[in-house]
């Protein structure tokens, strides 16, 4: 019986984490390229079938919302907003996203980041989402993409996306703590689907962290990387033909 009982819970136990796993958080805009001067609307999404959203997270679950202008300043959000999604004539009161606004006043590439942390407790374990975008206002050679802001788990891209093309490969560097981090490596595209792998590129980082995506097309890139049992880490970008 004390077999049974304690089989059971490992289960429950796995099937929790597993459940939780499978959402990410990350950063999204129709467009990553903006006219100089506009005002960005980020789309803050969590769930687990990029681009599309799931659920909504409370406003107030975010934490460490960076937004680096290319001269390196950290400039304020201006506001968040809540965007449920519609279930027939009424929005849900859980799904949808978060909008967040940034005036881009300086031409170039902003990095932009957010993460949700949550403590562990007798009844869940520690959790850690981190999710970073790369954004180009107006003149596209301006700003360092390798910027480093931080988060406990960082995906940290060594290239300018605005510069790669497709068949291109686009370098990146995985933190965890500070420190590089040989672990799997994944990336899809908006578009993609498939009935048998979720990821259409699966690399894995060496023993600095390195690890090279091969840009297959066009459109918005998300790289995923994953540390423990519930640490994941995003990327999002957009390569032009």
């Amino acid at each position: 019986m004390k077999k049974k009982v304690f089989l059971g819970a490992v289960f429950l136990f796995l099937w929790g984490v597993a459940s939780a796993r499978g959402h990410d958080l990350w950063l999204y805009l129709p467009s990553f390229y903006l006219p100089a001067k506009a005002t960005a609307e980020i789309r803050v999404m969590f769930g687990h079938n990029f681009p599309h959203e799931d659920l909504m997270l409370p406003p107030e679950s975010l934490s460490r919302f960076l937004v680096l202008t290319p001269s390196g300043k950290n400039i304020p959000v201006k506001r968040i907003e809540k965007r449920p999604r519609m279930e027939g004539d009424r929005p849900s009161p859980r799904h949808g996203h978060l909008a967040a606004f940034v005036s881009l006043e300086e031409e170039g590439l902003y990095v932009v980041g957010v993460s949700r942390v949550r403590k562990g407790t007798p009844k869940s374990v520690p959790s850690g989402k981190f999710a970073k975008a790369l954004l180009v206002s107006g003149r596209s050679d301006r700003g360092r993409p390798d910027r480093i802001l931080g988060q406990r788990l960082e995906i940290v891209p060594l290239a300018n996306p605005a510069k790669v093309r497709p068949g291109d490969y686009f370098p990146v560097r995985i933190l965890f703590e500070g420190r590089p981090l040989s672990t799997f490596v994944y990336a899809t595209y908006a578009g993609y689907w498939s009935e048998k792998d979720p990821f259409p590129v699966i690399v894995r980082s060496d023993s600095r962290g390195l690890a090279r995506i091969k840009i297959e097309k066009p459109g918005i890139w998300m790289i995923v990387c994953n540390h423990k049992i519930d640490f994941s880490a995003t990327l999002t970008f957009e390569i032009r033909p």
